[in-house]
């Protein structure tokens, strides 16, 4: 059970297997959270264009309810509930663009990041900010607005792994 945990960590890259070595616990990457984030916008930013075409109007209603569950815990606040509400916000609008594989990758890319502790709430922006930057995704989508929706998800990921990466390298010494 220990092996299997330890290669689970390694597939999110917190550690690594060093042949007749072991295992060594890995610092945080700037390189690495850029890489994940650059994957994240290859796959995202295309979904949120099939999405905008294809969510049903339940769905919509649903990526409204999170927005304003991360409002309210950003109010709070309360940074697990916001997490939780943000993930199911990029998970619903993912999973609307009809391929769900690509949701899944998704998914494990962006826990790539958050099984690291990498997390701008707080830090660089508040909850309410985050929050804030999700408002004109749901209006695009909700207008059916394809090119609209791709700009709003590229904008709120590249600033999210800007300042991500900022903050690892400002923590190890790196700026």
């Amino acid at each position: 059970p220990v092996r299997e945990a330890l290669l689970g960590l390694a597939d999110l890259g917190m550690v690594r297997f060093e042949r007749n070595r072991g295992f060594r616990v890995l610092k945080r990457s700037p390189r690495h959270i850029a890489e994940v984030f650059h994957l994240r916008l290859l796959l995202e930013v295309p979904a949120a264009r099939l999405a905008a075409g294809a969510m049903s109007e339940a769905a919509l209603r649903q990526l409204r309810a999170e927005l304003d569950g991360m409002r309210a815990a950003g109010r709070r606040p309360d940074e697990a509930l916001f997490m939780r509400r943000d993930r199911a916000f990029h998970e619903l609008m993912l999973a609307g663009s009809g391929n769900l594989t690509l949701a899944a990758v998704a998914a494990g890319l962006r826990d790539k990041t958050t099984a690291v502790g990498a997390s701008t709430a707080d830090k660089s922006r508040s909850l309410l900010d985050i929050a804030a930057e999700h408002e004109p995704i749901l209006a695009a989508l909700t207008a059916r607005d394809a090119e609209a929706a791709a700009t709003a998800v590229a904008a709120h990921l590249a600033h999210t792994g800007e300042l991500l990466v900022g903050q690892v390298s400002a923590e190890d010494g790196l700026d």
